[in-house]
């Protein structure tokens, strides 16, 4: 169970005032010196051939456009983000990898902000400049004019980073926010992930490609009988999915072969039985810590399975006191209810092995003086 105690809050920043910082090409990244900053462990989603490692900001309680909250950078100010590669994915299975920031200028002004923006990628300096960037909009409020920045990764290393300083000649109250930062993987062909699993039962893989069709097939060969891939799918993006029984087979490699209707292609060495093993469903809650009054504010439950084979389906439980107004977004809830002053609502989620996901759900705190600074409790867990 994962608990999150939280407050209600009102408008307005503490203003911390700095002086600018000049930077000079080829300079190193600065250490992070940001006032409001988070760095949590990214959401990953698997698209394909496209990996996103995402990271929802929320060092300050508002501007974001999703969860009502942003990290923000005042004149002079840096910070880094990092990104680990999931456990599943290695570094020779990644072709390409780029950055992409949503970032504002703060609500001083109207219009094109002058402010300028330093970029760091793993450490390297890249640029140092006009950060094309407006003035949010509405005032005070929850920006809706947010601009995404793309930062190219020229080194394959780990942790991913990547800095940004604002080297704005403003004020010390002046200042950029970052509302999310995303990590965008492109994998090699023949990658399978996950890249092994437990012969207690069935995983399902994906599987990258080229020109994949429904007409394709995939299993694993190498030890005893050829384990076939079964209820294969092609969602598109370059790759496939595919579920391998593995209940009962002899632990060790394998080799993963695709027949298409371009050939054959097969990967040595690609896939790995495991003896033993079990699903290992978690939950989390994703979130501001802070309620703004009348604004709706979105809640991430977090949910996956760090198990090496498929989960059934969990029932995933939200509760929170039932004055708070809720909406649901992406998933409708499997059941909701009302106990004792709370509010329970479910949501039902397929864990594959090795898998991650998000749920997300809309929060209001009413808009009455009353509740003011009242301290109340979200509550997440899985139905056993």
């Amino acid at each position: 169970m994962s608990i999150v105690r939280c407050r209600f809050s009102h408008p307005g920043l503490v203003l911390v005032c700095l002086s600018g910082v000049a930077v000079l090409n080829g300079q190193p990244a600065p250490p992070t010196t940001s006032s409001y900053f988070t760095d949590q462990q990214p959401s990953v989603t698997i698209n394909g051939a496209q990996v996103v490692l995402h990271k929802e900001l929320s060092g300050y309680g508002n501007y974001g456009l999703a969860d009502g909250a942003a990290d923000i950078l005042y004149t002079g100010q840096a910070a880094t983000w990092h990104f680990s590669l999931p456990s599943s994915i290695t570094l020779s299975e990644v072709q390409g990898a780029s950055f992409t920031a949503s970032l504002v200028a703060d609500d001083h002004g109207g219009g094109p902000s002058p402010y300028k923006l330093a970029v760091w990628v793993d450490g390297a300096f890249l640029s140092n400049g006009l950060a094309n960037l407006p003035y949010g909009t509405p005032f005070g409020s929850r920006f809706n004019d947010w601009v995404s920045q793309n930062y190219t990764v020229t080194t394959i290393s780990q942790p991913y980073t990547l800095t940004l300083q604002n080297t704005s000649n403003a004020g010390g109250g002046d200042w950029i926010a970052v509302d999310w930062i995303e990590l965008h993987l492109t994998l090699s062909q023949g990658t399978i992930l996950p890249n092994q699993g437990g012969n207690t039962g069935s995983v399902t893989a994906t599987i990258v490609g080229s020109n994949l069709t429904t007409a394709a097939t995939v299993k694993l060969t190498g030890i005893g009988a050829d384990i076939i891939g079964q209820n294969v799918t092609v969602p598109g993006n370059g790759a496939l999915t595919a579920t391998f029984d593995l209940t009962g087979t002899a632990p060790g490699l394998r080799s993963l072969v695709i027949v298409n209707t371009a050939g054959t292609t097969t990967v040595p060495n690609a896939f790995t039985v495991e003896q033993g093993g079990a699903p290992d469903v978690w939950v989390d809650l994703i979130a501001w810590s802070r309620l703004r009054a009348g604004q709706p504010q979105q809640y991430f439950i977090g949910c996956g399975n760090r198990g090496n084979v498929d989960a059934p389906t969990s029932r995933i439980w939200i509760s929170f006191p039932t004055y708070i107004h809720w909406d649901t977004l992406d998933q409708l809830a499997s059941a909701a209810g009302q106990i004792n002053g709370y509010e329970f609502v479910a949501f039902d989620a397929t864990l594959s092995a090795g898998s991650f996901t998000e749920i997300p759900i809309l929060l209001t705190a009413p808009d009455n003086p009353a509740f003011a600074h009242q301290i109340f409790q979200v509550q997440v867990w899985r139905e056993q």
